[in-house]
Order: structure tokens, then C-alpha cells, then sequence
């Protein structure tokens, strides 16, 4: 039986209105009112609809469209004739950026970027081997490591386009509908999903969550992690009605039953306890993907994080309940995840050395590495980047987000800044709080960026790092700066502060919340504090 829009749309609606209980139980998380919709369509509804109500998030959708696919769908280094790491090899990973082709022409009706997306991905399976990788040229770049950024991307574009009215609209040259060419006609024919069963059954039959697993490497990656947790995820959700993978495996269960394992051990891994530390790769208050290693260090990538963001904005609107397994809420996930990168996108250029608007990377790093503070500074994804903060501004009624994407949207219009004074960047949505008068609060934690010097490799706390609030009600002191340094191998990278006590004057007070490092003092933020 063939997957049929219908069904998943009552599916999803089925789905978003359980989450929509979950998330107003304050055991769960504090949602917003406003905030926190009760979400009864797709994912291509989401931002369809913002598409049609900011012109902002339309025009931004533009700047990601993969350029370099020629007429074949070969896409980058792909490209015959085009010298690179992978030419003459045929690396399907280098196909994936053309998926995002899809969601922008979907939704903006281009009809032309959609099929180009289209042929990026028939382009590489038509050059899957028997075993369900792929190969060209002389082979350097087949199997897992080769492909899971590929399916992650393919497979994600292949449900939002069966989402999309182009599922019954048919490609150039072809009699059939894009539907019809992904799940089939019926009598036998199974369209696509044969030939993504088998690159998934490759993925599945190569994974030993080991030494020796090809995938080991991302163990320690939150945004490999995530890459991992999606490629399973929406493998799943395409196959689920194809009987073949319904049928046993292995001794562990059918097909899907495996992708499911597979995505679930993952999601574990990013926000549960990592297969290589004892801990998540996100942390789990503040919504940062900690990058790093245990020789150089932890810290955050502007870079990652919105990548990051991006992929965890997927899979927690389209499997809300695997992340809610965690103990988490995934709207307050993604949340945090894009209200910490949103901060770092600046509206100029500090320095005042360009006219570009400027993007925060002090006290950057990458996994496997430490760059900013050895003179070598980290690029930005301003492709991930600029769709994470449209899921952000789709999610959260948050339009700072596509305005700052719009305005970091191609390298020519933003500058990578380092050596900044910090941001405070709580949630905006819990900058007011509500006390009873000669009642102990309980602790409100102030988070600030930028808090970090490098020394022999490691990072610390900089002794300079201060947060200060002023205007407390009488009874509200705020404590020393800490950080997370403490038995959890990581750095001391975000400060934070609390503000305790028992209030003992009602009234309302707008309290200032500022920090300050080595390089300055940043902006301030405002905290409403109410006391009954």
C-alpha cells in the first residue's frame, strides 16, 4: 500500500494535537501563550504559511538555491570535467545541497528549482550500486561515510515535496506525477522507494555503534548526530507503507523497525549521553551544540549551531515524540537552539572596519578543533543558517529571525567578527517572571556568551567575566558567575548567574541584565520581575 498524502496529513494532525497538550504541562516546559501552536498540518504548511505572510522569509528563500547542477542533476564536484576531492569518484554526498532546491521551489512556485533538486537525487541513485551505496570513477568515495549527508538531505526533501502541491504536478518530460515517480503507480510499481530501501538497508547493515562502525566519527558530532538521527528518521517515514520493508530484516525486527532503532539510538546519543562522553551534545537549558574535543576543549560554532538548528527543527516538528522520550520539549529545543543563533547575528559590523551586518564567532570552535583564537577564523553557513531561522520565525511568531537571516544572507553581506563583549540570550519569551511577595523564588539563570580565554588549549573562564543586574526588588540577590566546567569536561564557556532570594516589597520592576568581558561591556537586556 502506497503512502497517500491524506494519511499522512491525518496523521500529523493526530500527532500535533497530543504535542499541543503535552507542551502546556509546566512539568514539560513554559510555553508562551501565542507561542506554542497547535500545530494541524505539514511542514510545508508551516512555512507556506509564513511565505505567504512575510515577504522577508520569501526573498530570503532565494539565496539557498544550489547553483553548479548541470543539465544531468550532477551536482559540484560531480560535474564531469569539474577538478576536485571527489572527480572523477562519484561522491553522492556532494549532491545534497541541491535538495534544499526543492524546498525553496516548492514553495515559492518555481517550477525549474524543483526539478533541479529532482535530478540532484535521481542523479545519484542512478548510480547506486547492487549493494545499495554509490560508486563512480574508481570508487574512493563509496559506502556510509559517503553517503548519510546525501539520504539525510534527499530523503527530507522527498516528504516536504509530497507534502507540497508538486505532488501532483509532473516534471518536465515526464507523464507522471512526482508522486507517482517517488512511491510508484500501483500493480508492482514502487517508484523510488526500492532504490532508497536499499541505500537505508547499506546504512542499517553497516552500523555496529562501534570501533568499527563507518559512523563513529559522529559519535562526538552534534551535527553529524543529527544528520544521522534524520536520514533514519524520514527514511522511515517514506518507507512505511512499502511492504517489502515491512517485512523481517533480521533477527532484530523488519526494515522499519530498524530505521526507527537506528534514529532513536541516535537522538540518544544527541540528547541523552553521547556514545564517546558522558553527556549530551546539546546542552539541555541553554539549547548549544558544544563542539570540541577533549584535548582542545568544548565550546559553541555559530556555524554548527545553526546547522544544528536546522536538523532539530526537522525532526522534532515531524517526530515530536521521540525527542519528548528524552525528557525534553521539543518546541523548547528548537527554541533555545535559534534563539542562542539568532544572538549571534549582529545588525553591523562592530569594528566598523566593513558596512556588513557582522556574525559573532568569539570563543568559536569546531569539533576536532579550535580555531578563532590561533588566527584562524570559522566560516558560516549562511544556507543552514538562513533556514534555521526561518523555522525559528515559523515556529515562534519571532520575525527578528528571518530579518537577521535576510540581512547575513550571502558571504558578500556579513563579516565574521571575533574578540566581542558578551550577549545575554535567555529566552525572550521568559523575560518576565512572576513572584509572591515573601516567597523564595526559584533560581532564574542568566546566561551570557563570550565568557571564555584559551589557555594551553583549554578554555576558562575569563576573570574578567561579570554579569550585573540592576533594579533587583528588595530580598533578590544575584550570585557569583559559574559555568559548567565542573566534572563534565567541558568548558567554561557560557557564564551564567543566578538570581535568588525571597522578595519582600511588591510591585513591578524592569531589572537590567548586562555582561561584561575582556573586550567590553555588551547590550543590555531587560528582565521584568513581578512581585505579588
Amino acid at each position: 500500500m502506497r503512502i497517500q498524502a491524506a494519511l499522512q496529513s491525518s496523521k500529523k494532525i493526530l500527532a500535533f494535537l497530543t504535542l499541543s497538550l503535552l507542551v502546556t504541562d509546566a512539568a514539560i516546559a513554559q510555553c508562551p501563550a501565542g507561542a506554542a501552536p497547535i500545530f494541524s498540518g505539514t511542514e510545508y504548511q508551516l512555512l507556506a504559511n509564513l511565505v505567504s505572510s512575510n515577504s522577508t522569509a520569501a526573498r530570503l528563500l532565494l539565496n539557498i538555491v544550489a547553483s553548479g547542477i548541470d543539465s544531468n542533476g550532477l551536482a559540484g564536484y560531480n560535474r564531469p570535467g569539474v577538478s576536485g576531492s571527489e572527480y572523477p569518484d562519484f561522491d553522492a554526498n556532494e549532491q545534497r545541497g541541491a535538495s534544499f532546491n526543492i524546498l525553496e521551489g516548492a514553495l515559492n512556485g518555481s517550477d525549474a528549482n524543483v526539478l533541479s533538486g529532482w535530478k540532484s537525487i535521481t542523479a545519484a541513485y542512478n548510480l547506486q550500486t547492487n549493494s545499495g551505496d554509490f560508486s563512480g570513477g574508481s570508487g574512493c568515495c563509496r559506502g556510509a561515510a559517503y553517503m548519510n549527508f546525501y539520504l539525510a538531505l534527499s530523503n527530507h526533501a522527498l516528504n516536504f515535496l509530497l507534502q507540497s502541491p508538486y505532488a501532483q504536478k509532473s516534471p518536465s518530460g515526464s507523464s507522471l506525477t512526482y508522486q507517482q515517480l517517488i512511491l510508484g503507480t500501483g500493480s508492482g510499481d514502487y517508484g523510488l522507494l526500492p532504490k532508497i530501501m536499499a541505500a537505508m538497508d547499506f546504512m542499517v547493515n553497516t552500523s555496529t555503534h562501534g570501533s568499527r562502525d563507518p559512523l563513529a566519527g559522529d559519535y562526538y558530532s552534534p551535527n553529524r548526530t543529527m544528520i544521522n538521527a534524520v536520514m533514519y528518521g524520514f527514511g522511515y517515514q517514506l518507507l512505511q507503507s512499502y511492504p517489502p520493508a515491512q517485512a523481517a530484516m533480521n533477527s532484530t525486527g523488519t526494515h522499519l523497525d530498524n530505521y526507527r532503532s537506528q534514529a532513536l539510538w541516535w537522538i540518544n546519543n544527541e540528547f541523552v549521553q553521547s556514545a564517546s562522553f558522558s553527556r549530551p551534545l546539546m546542552d539541555r537549558d541553554n539549547g548549544i551544540y558544544w563542539e570540541g574535543d577533549t584535548a582542545n576543549g568544548y565550546g559553541y560554532d555559530t556555524s554548527y549551531q545553526g546547522v544544528g538548528t536546522l536538523l532539530t527543527a526537522w525532526y522534532a516538528y515531524n517526530f515530536p515524540n521521540d525527542i519528548l522520550a528524552t525528557g525534553l520539549n521539543p518546541l523548547k529545543v528548537v527554541k533555545l537552539n535559534g534563539r542562542f543563533l539568532q544572538q549571534r547575528m549582529l545588525a553591523n559590523d562592530p569594528t566598523g572596519a566593513t558596512s556588513n551586518a557582522g556574525v559573532d564567532v568569539t570563543d568559536n570552535t569546531r569539533t576536532g578543533t579550535i580555531y578563532a583564537e590561533a588566527g584562524k577564523t570559522t566560516d558560516y553557513d549562511y544556507t543552514s543558517g538562513s533556514l534555521a531561522l526561518t523555522y525559528y520565525t515559523a515556529l515562534f511568531n519571532r520575525p527578528e529571525g528571518v530579518a537577521s537571516a535576510y540581512a547575513h544572507r550571502k558571504p558578500a553581506y556579513f563579516t565574521l567578527v571575533d574578540n566581542l563583549p558578551p550577549m545575554i540570550f535567555n529566552d525572550p519569551d521568559l523575560l518576565t517572571v512572576t513572584l509572591t511577595h515573601n516567597v523564595a523564588m526559584p533560581a532564574y539563570t542568566v546566561y551570557g556568551t563570550n565568557s571564555g580565554i584559551r589557555a594551553t588549549g583549554m578554555e576558562t573562564l575569563d576573570p574578567q567575566y561579570v554579569i550585573s543586574a540592576t533594579g533587583l526588588p528588595a530580598g533578590l540577590t544575584l550570585g557569583p558567575v559559574y559555568s559548567y566546567a565542573a566534572g563534565l569536561q567541558l568548558d567554561q564557556i557560557i557564564g551564567m548567574a543566578d538570581i535568588t532570594g525571597i522578595p519582600t516589597t511588591a510591585g513591578t520592576y524592569t531589572v537590567i541584565l548586562q555582561a561584561r568581558n575582556k573586550f567590553g561591556a555588551g547590550p543590555s537586556t531587560a528582565l521584568t520581575i513581578r512581585v505579588q
